[in-house]
Parts: structure tokens; sequence; C-alpha cells
């Protein structure tokens, strides 16, 4: 079927532009004011692109606090910005095997995989999360053989080395204290010839976002508990993961990465 040259290009120009909006939504001049002093505090105590001001207690707080609505208050803006796409083709297309997905959230790739073919364990630190997950897993008749689901730190699994064959992460490592322990877990517990496949938000191409992320980065994490500035690339080279593939989306703010496990960590 051919498309109309004007139909490609305004396609595109709702997808660029919605996707401006999706991300200058939270940037309210009356609120940089009040965002100066988390800055200064900020860029002083800088660890791995985590923000100080903002505790891992009070990060879950919001996950438990934001479960029963975090479906529908997001899925506007990941719909415009292209994101159910990249979830099926990345995740539900190369996930293979024994596939352990961290950071699950409310299952949202649930629908995108093959349980013809995969069989998943889906895990997440907050129980709200989790039993809505759960629930989602069931109305999607989900084989019970083929999925099982806990409440667990992605900073400490509770799997012998080697186990799985895909780990799966998608816009997890924005909500960890220590996103190098979870990068450092999630090589361990995958086989050898296994493959991790990360769909991360974070750092973008250019400085004019990045000042728009940084400026809003406690606003942000309070309502979400998400770190949405965080450096993913510089994550993922001091965890020494082998990477086979990057692409970055939405102003180089959305990370697509393939990789598997460092020889390393299969050396220890």
């Amino acid at each position: 079927m051919k498309v109309p040259v004007k139909a490609i290009f305004l396609g595109g120009g709702v997808f660029v532009g919605g996707t401006f909006v999706a991300f200058n939504i939270f940037a309210n001049k009356n609120e940089l004011k009040k965002q100066h002093q988390h800055e200064v505090e900020m860029i002083n105590n800088e660890h791995n692109g985590a923000c100080c001001a903002i505790s891992e207690q009070s990060r879950r707080v919001a996950f438990n606090g934001g479960a029963t609505t975090y479906d529908e208050d997001i899925g506007t803006d990941e719909m415009v910005m292209g994101l159910p796409l990249i979830r099926r083709f990345f995740i539900g297309w190369n996930s293979q095997g024994r596939v352990l997905e961290i950071a699950a959230g409310t299952g949202r790739n649930l629908k995108y995989y093959d349980f013809d073919k995969v069989s998943l364990t889906s895990l997440d630190c907050s129980k709200e999360m989790n039993d809505i997950a759960e629930a989602k897993a069931k109305q999607l008749k989900v084989p019970k053989k083929r999925f099982q689901s806990f409440v667990m730190d992605g900073e400490k699994l509770k799997f012998p080395d080697n186990t799985f064959d895909t780990i799966v992460d998608t816009f997890g490592l924005c909500s960890f204290e220590n996103p190098d322990k979870v990068l450092k877990e999630m090589q361990r517990v995958c086989k050898k010839n296994g493959q991790i496949l990360l769909l991360e938000h974070g750092k973008s191409h250019y400085d004019w976002l990045n000042n728009i992320l940084d400026s809003n980065v406690v606003r942000h994490a309070e309502r979400w508990g998400c770190i949405w500035n965080r450096d993913i690339n510089k994550l993922i080279e001091d965890s020494q993961m082998e990477i086979k593939d990057v692409t970055r989306w939405h102003f180089g703010t959305t990370y697509v990465i393939k990789g598997k496990p460092s020889g390393i960590w299969k050396e220890l």
C-alpha cells in the first residue's frame, strides 16, 4: 500500500511534537526556583546519577502509592512516544527460553511475550505492583506453568548463577538505589550465552533537554520514584556488560540496548 508523503510528514510531526510535549509537560518555570537547592545538593553528592534528595524508601512509597493508577497515568504518554511498538518488537520478539524480567511493575510487557516459546519469572520490589501483574497474567490467560512472580529486590536476586536465557528490564534502572548492583546481578544470573534486553530512559543527546531533566528530577522522583536523568551509557560501561547493539530514541533519552554478560562475571 502506498502511503502519501504528506501523511508520512504529518505522522512524523505528531510523533516529534508529542514527544516534545511529553517531556516538557514536567517543565514548569514556577518550579525551577524551588529546585535550585536540590540541584546544588545533587551536583555535590551525585552517585551513579542518583538524586540524594530522594531516599530509597520515598521512591518505594511512590511505587506502591501509584500502582493502581500507574497504567492509566502513563498509558497516553507511552502511546504518543511509540513505546508499545518498541516493547512489542524489542522485548516480545527477542525474548527466548527462560526469561527473567526485573522491575516488571504492573506487567506492561506481559501481552508481548510468546508463552508458547518462553517461560517468564517476573519480579518487582513493590507488592502492590506485583499483585497487579499477577492479576493481569490471569486476565491474559498466561499458562501457569510458564509464569511465576515474586516480590524481590533487583539488587539481591535470589537465583543461582547462570539460570536464565534472557534478562529483561524496561525503565527500571532509573528506579534503583544502586543500578550498578542490579546490572551486576543481571549478568550473574544470565547464562553465558544468554542475552540482556534493556529498554531504559536517561540522559539526552542535547544539553537543553538535560537541563529540563536535571531541573525537574526531584519533583519527578517524588511523583514516580524514577530518577530520569541517569547516564545510562556510563552505567552500562561501568558494569562491563558486553554490548551487542544500542539505539537511542526521543532525543536520545530512550535507550534500546541488547547485551550479554561479561566474561568476568562468569569466572567469579
